[in-house]
């Protein structure tokens, strides 16, 4: 192996090493943001009972929480 190839393949590794950790940090952020809406979600879903601009909100957006069972049903009759 000469040294240009050896270069080449320490600069690849350090690329690939880099662009995961990009990927962990979008990964991360995304989980944040996923979080974060789903709480606005469910709040915004038991205002709708009260509030009627929230109902609007909610009905024109097509808002809605899965039940955590019904998902996993779907999931198993899926395999």
């Amino acid at each position: 192996m000469n040294l240009v190839q050896l270069v080449s393949i320490i600069q690849e590794r350090s690329s690939v090493n880099q662009v995961a950790g990009n990927a962990k940090q979008a990964i991360a952020r995304y989980q944040l943001v996923s979080t974060k809406l789903e709480n606005i979600a469910k709040d915004l879903i038991k205002l709708s009972d009260k509030n009627n601009e929230a109902k609007e909100i909610v009905t024109q957006f097509n808002i809605q929480m899965n039940q955590p069972n019904a998902a996993a049903g779907q999931d198993s009759s899926k395999k």
